[in-house]
């Protein structure tokens, strides 16, 4: 970048012009420290989004989203530190915008410490596409709610949408419909004959057509269709199926053909009196043609005078009565008045309305009346039968049906001459034939029945339940059968049996259910509350009924006032007219406040709210859950560090090692040599941490084996008493019905051990370890969901630990002990975490600490093969002339050759893996200690070109790291590993027994050139 002054302001001149030309909302920052920005400039374009946006130059850019770690100054930092444009959309509410808007934000880096900020208001285009989704949401409900098929189909006559109807009138599944074209549901050759009439479409034109449409099963069932152009060329057609209107139709031309046939006159007419129908009888009768009457109102032509206003007044009251009968003056076309014997009928739909009446009447002279008077008498008791809604019939002295009417075969499906003469118990089911005939027997007595349920059989084979009552039927004082009503309930006691069933798996489900569920009415009174609510709430539902929410669940504390009901979100919150969700806490029973999720719907019905339902979700293991996995997150971060220290703190005692050494090894001097010793011991005890640090952080993983709790107690006790000592008492006491332990033992000793010394250091007299089978149900946050689990406490007296610091105590590097690691703990909870357990402390002031571990039985989990571990063959004494020293650091390679040096050994050193391989192309060693981190390649890596070249020689691995797993990532038949810091003896031991198995593989000398080797 230049330095020129005028260039600089050239270049500001152009950065504005840019940024007022952009048609984006722009804003440009300056970083201000590590963690902040300064606003800079910003176009006019953003005031589109920002109010007064002159007042927000110079504000930090924590001021205008919120904060230091709002996500637009995160990638800001990140658009700098990666040196790369970053975008993401937000939801933002803040000064950028007075409301929640979705943003899209992009941050892009100009060298060298400034950041330019675009901010695109996406709001509008968010919301028309969730009120897309909705329409569309919508469009589905009513397509799919409609009686009507409604399809969609392209202009090639391929479905592209259909709606669950067409689904059930054709038979085919949705996705089979997906994959058809219209013409495959119309009759062959039907679709080519353009049922559509495309041409009408294309003009705009709304086609309406009545159809075949096939179904699955290859019927075919009338349709109207009325089909319309969409604007994108598809067809938009509903289908109606016509079968019923068209079976009412053929019904209605049967019945009027009917009566046409009849010999008496039949009439009818509309709720106004205007003729609908006229039959040829009536025509023959009164001499009027049915065109000549149709749509004429009878008080016009077919009343003499004197009689309109009686005839109204009769209408009027047939409306409420039903029917009439008796004589009637009729007006003929001649104008004469025959005297006619008329039955009236009102019509009504199936709704009840009034739509008409029906007239019946035939001439009456003196011979007819006595015989009319009769038949009308029998017409009316036959037409009261016949158009009961129940099944009426009778049954003679010895059993035999006599009589049904229509309600009878509409019911069953047995016409009159399939029932007539037959004896009632043919279609009673089986299991009821004795109780039929008691209740017969029993009316034939004299007696009336009340109402019983039967199952008979109907003409289909299957049975269907009736309610039915019985009553003698009498000729004079003599009875002569019975007479019985019927009523097909069939349909009812299915209900009934569903709402029976879908009440016990309402209330199962709501008794097993997890989360609380309550009920309450109206005015917000507890009706109802199931298991989980009352553990929850740690109330009865006796005790919560007719309760408010808030007495439920914000009542008094114990020792406290109880919680007030304006501050209360409960009271305040729960019941609106929409379904609401948010997070609180409650008190639970009055004792213990504890964390909640609390989800409100309103109780709807036709008639509108009736109440309101609460479902509690107790959060506490989520939140405990949640804790631990940001535990482990930040004791993930804290190893890695923590390795990477221990890594360079033993690369600088390996600094300091050798040279200690060799100042002990070549001085006479006492204090001299006093001095290298202490450098040596503190270089020892430096390496002890480490290891104990790097242990903590790479843990080996656990071989798992089933454990004898009470055996393996037993061969670990002396230990354990000499790590207390004497003046401590340790007793364990094991249940006899313990299962095996599925565990490592070393690690499980080491779990003990530590938890045992702890207890002592602590100040403990007496320590009580006790083992036994976890009672059911029993779980920690981070221990494995298993169904079996062993309990091992650990119990002292000790001063306990005060809460503060029972919270920290598993944490790495945490520590109350003068001189401590703060280690012990961490890695107790390491590994009984990694075996698939968990452990948790209890304690208090003055009260003693105990230690709970769960862990799985040997039951409930599969056993493990022992991991396969590397041992070393011993070495022999071997003469060593030349070594290859592959280390980047120069003060450890500088220690290191000069003790071998010290030896009379030849070290040529090289600092990276490439030096290393080009030192063995020129002068082959009798072996080489390699570094396991190296600038270029790792030591394995280099080790695995060394193997690929020479794939017996012989090396010693120096590693920092103390990671077990490089071992397995080599042939180990020829290497060994070295933890450093190391001392001389150590290292000449190890290169001697990796020359001696190079060599034992080899059969024979090693080669001491190059060429010989190849």
């Amino acid at each position: 970048m230049s330095d020129d002054p005028h260039h600089s302001r050239e270049s500001d001149a152009a950065l504005n012009r840019h940024l007022e030309a952009s048609p984006i909302p722009t804003f440009i920052f300056e970083r201000s420290g590590e963690e902040d920005f300064t606003l800079k400039a910003l176009n006019s374009a953003a005031s589109s989004i920002v109010p007064n946006i002159s007042q927000l130059i110079g504000m930090k850019a924590s001021e205008i989203f919120g904060s230091a770690s709002a996500p637009q100054v995160l990638m800001m930092r990140e658009a700098i530190r990666e040196k790369r444009p970053v975008r993401q959309q937000l939801d933002y509410l803040g000064i950028i915008s007075g409301e929640l808007r979705h943003v899209d934000f992009s941050c892009a880096w100009i060298p060298p410490s400034t950041v330019i900020v675009h901010a695109i208001d996406l709001t509008a285009i968010h919301k028309t596409a969730l009120d897309l989704r909705a329409s569309e949401s919508r469009y589905r409900t009513l397509a799919d709610e409609s009686a009507d098929a409604i399809l969609r189909v392209d202009a090639g006559g391929r479905f592209v949408d259909v709606s669950r109807r067409a689904v059930e009138l054709t038979g085919f599944s949705r996705a089979e419909l997906m994959q058809m074209t219209i013409a495959q549901l119309l009759p062959v050759g039907d679709f080519e004959r353009d049922p559509l009439n495309m041409a009408a479409l294309q003009r705009g034109e709304r086609v309406i057509k009545e159809r075949k449409v096939g179904r699955k099963d290859g019927t075919f069932f009338p349709a109207e269709l009325h089909a319309c152009l969409l604007a994108d060329g598809s067809i938009l057609a509903t289908a109606r199926d016509l079968s019923p209107v068209i079976q009412s139709r053929e019904q209605a031309r049967f019945h009027s053909e009917l009566l046409q046939q009849v010999q008496d006159a039949v009439i009818a007419v509309d709720a106004e009196t205007r003729v609908t129908f006229w039959n040829r009888h009536a025509e023959k009768l009164y001499q009027f043609r049915e065109e000549e009457v149709l749509g004429r109102r009878l008080v016009d032509f077919h009343v003499p005078a004197d009689r309109v206003e009686d005839t109204r007044r009769r209408f009027a009251s047939l409306a409420q009565e039903g029917s009439w009968s008796g004589e009637f003056p009729a007006l003929r076309k001649d104008g004469t008045v025959l005297p006619v014997y008329l039955t009236v009928s009102t019509l009504r739909d199936e709704e009840g309305t009034l739509r008409g009446f029906v007239g019946i009447s035939r001439e009456l002279n003196a011979g007819k009346r006595a015989e009319i008077a009769l038949a009308a008498s029998e017409a009316r008791l036959r037409s009261l039968v016949d158009r009961a809604i129940d099944a009426i019939f009778t049954v003679d002295l010895n059993g035999a049906m006599t009589s049904i009417n229509a309600a009878f075969e509409t019911m069953t499906g047995w016409n009159a001459s399939d029932v007539i003469g037959k004896n009632f118990e043919e279609f009673l089911h089986p299991d009821e034939l004795q109780h039929g005939e008691r209740r017969f027997q029993s009316v034939l007595k004299g007696a009336t029945t009340s109402l019983t349920e039967f199952r008979i059989r109907d003409a289909h084979g299957s049975y269907i339940v009736v309610e039915s009552t019985a009553t003698p039927e009498f000729d004079g004082d003599r009875i002569v059968g019975l007479f019985g009503i019927a009523r097909n309930v069939t349909e009812r006691r299915v209900l009934e049996e569903e709402r029976v069933a879908l009440t016990e798996r309402v209330t199962l489900l709501l008794q097993s259910v997890h989360e609380g569920i309550i009920e309450f009415n109206a005015d917000g009174r507890c009706t109802f509350a199931n298991p989980a609510a009352a553990r929850m709430t740690g109330f009865t539902f006796a005790a919560m009924e007719g309760a408010t929410l808030h007495d439920i669940l914000h009542g008094k504390l114990a020792g406290r006032e109880a919680h007030e009901l304006e501050n209360c979100l409960f009271g305040n919150h729960v019941f609106e007219p929409a379904a609401v969700q948010f997070e609180d806490s409650a008190i639970r029973a009055g004792w213990k406040v504890f964390p909640l999720l609390i989800s409100g719907s309103p109780l709807i019905d036709v008639r509108g709210a009736r109440g309101y339902v609460v479902t509690l979700l107790d959060l506490t293991e989520r939140n405990a859950l949640q804790e631990e996995i940001e535990k482990r997150e930040r004791l993930s971060g804290l190893g890695r560090v923590a390795a990477s220290i221990a890594h360079e703190f033993n690369n600088l005692l390996m600094a300091i090692q050798p040279f200690a050494e060799m100042i002990g090894r070549a001085s006479d001097s006492p204090p001299v040599t006093r001095a290298a010793g202490h450098i040596q011991r503190a270089v020892r005890r430096g390496k002890a941490v480490t290891q104990e640090v790097l242990r903590f952080t790479r843990p080996i993983a656990p071989v798992l084996v089933p454990i004898d709790v009470q055996e393996w107690l037993e061969s670990i006790a002396a230990e354990l008493r000499a790590v207390v000592g004497r003046d401590v008492t340790l007793e364990y006491r094991v249940a006899a019905d313990t299962s095996r332990v599925s565990g490592d033992r070393d690690q499980l000793t080491q779990v003990i051990s530590n938890l045992v010394l702890n207890s002592a250091q602590a100040g403990a007299k007496n320590i009580t370890i006790a083992v036994s089978n976890a009672p059911p149900g029993r779980r920690m946050v981070n221990a494995l969901n298993l169904d079996a689990l062993v309990r091992m406490t650990v119990q002292d007296d000790g001063p306990g630990i005060p809460q503060n610091v029972l919270r920290q105590i598993f944490e790495p590097f945490f520590s109350t002990k003068r001189g401590g690691t703060g280690l012990g703990l961490a890695i107790v909870h390491q590994l009984v975490r990694l075996q698939g357990g968990a452990i948790a402390a209890e304690s208090g002031d003055e009260k003693g600490t105990t230690f709970e571990i769960l862990l799985p039985s040997f039951a409930a989990k599969a056993e493990q093969q022992p991991a396969q571990i590397f041992q070393p063959l011993p070495a022999s004494e071997i003469e060593i002339g030349r070594v290859l020293l592959v280390e980047d650091d120069e003060s450890v390679a500088s220690g290191i050759s000069s003790l071998l040096e010290s030896e009379g050994i030849a070290v040529r050193i090289a600092s990276s893996g490439a030096a290393g391989m080009a030192e063995l192309e020129e002068s082959l060693p009798d072996a080489a200690i390699l570094d396991v981190g190296l600038p270029d390649m790792t030591g394995i890596e280099l080790f695995q070109k060394i193997r690929e070249r020479w794939p017996f020689f012989p090396v010693v691995f120096s590693t920092g790291h103390g990671d077990e797993n490089y071992a397995r990532a080599v042939d180990t038949r020829a290497v060994e590993f070295l933890m450093k810091p190391y001392d001389l003896d150590t290292l000449l031991a190890s290169l001697r027994s990796v020359i001696e198995r190079s060599r034992r593989r080899l059969a024979g000398p090693l080669p001491d050139s190059r060429e010989a080797r190849r």
